[in-house]
């Protein structure tokens, strides 16, 4: 009796377990990155919550630093506003908002958007574009058209990404431990400090022991995205008076 030939692969696509494509894969791994954080998305993890196998992942992912970049662009997909409906200065303090608003929809991001230089090459080219196409309507060309897009993208993510820095193992533990360190501050050897902490407990960086899930820093928020465009305008007229 002929041996039973083995089954038949079709372009390499691996058999067994349930269709899956890569947008229900991305899907699946920022709902995970949103319930468990950064640590909690693997490549196994996400192919466990869809029921299929890890080869099925593989296929569409080929790493974890892949399926995390992929993540990282579906956050902030859609955070560029639309063009040529706004002074410049308007459409940067509008995407410095939207930006904000998709961090705090999924928090975890935060950790994944700095400290994972993979997630730099995944800023959707569409932003990118937007970006570039707003500061050169403002003027602004070559060497300083780099530096200013280099300053909004750091003003943009490092307000957010620090706001909603992810918080350490046993919170509650670490925040009692943090506001007792606060309150205790002598006036002796920091003066100014110790004068600021009513306005500055908990509602500054440093001196917190929430993070902006529970304490949002709504206004500081706005006092900086103010002082980048205020700052960037500044630019603007230099490089318009130099030419």
């Amino acid at each position: 009796m002929p041996a039973t030939p083995p089954p038949r692969r079709s372009s390499g696509r691996p058999t067994g377990g349930a269709a899956v494509t890569r947008e229900q894969i991305v899907d699946a791994a920022l709902a995970q990155l949103d319930e468990g954080g950064l640590g909690s998305v693997s490549m196994r993890e996400i192919a466990a919550r869809l029921g299929v196998y890890p080869a099925s992942v593989q296929w569409h992912v080929r790493s974890r630093d892949d399926l995390l970049a992929a993540v990282a662009a579906r956050v902030l997909a859609d955070v560029a506003p639309p063009l040529g409906r706004r002074r410049w200065q308007a459409w940067i303090t509008e995407l410095m908002r939207r930006c904000r608003r998709q961090v705090r929809q999924h928090p975890h991001a935060a950790q994944l958007l700095t400290t994972q230089l993979v997630s730099n090459a995944s800023l959707p080219l569409s932003l990118v574009e937007a970006l570039l196409t707003t500061l050169e309507g403002a003027g602004l060309r070559d060497a300083r058209l780099i530096e200013a897009y280099n300053t909004v993208i750091a003003a943009m993510l490092g307000f957010v990404t620090m706001e909603f820095a992810a918080l350490p193992p046993e919170p509650a533990r670490w925040a009692q431990r943090l506001k007792s360190h606060v309150e205790s501050v002598r006036p002796q050897e920091h003066p100014v400090v110790a004068r600021s902490l009513p306005h500055m407990a908990n509602r500054a960086f440093i001196l917190r022991w929430e993070n902006g899930v529970t304490a949002p820093l709504e206004a500081s928020f706005e006092r900086h995205v103010a002082i980048v465009v205020a700052g960037l305008e500044a630019f603007v007229n230099e490089a318009a008076a130099a030419n």
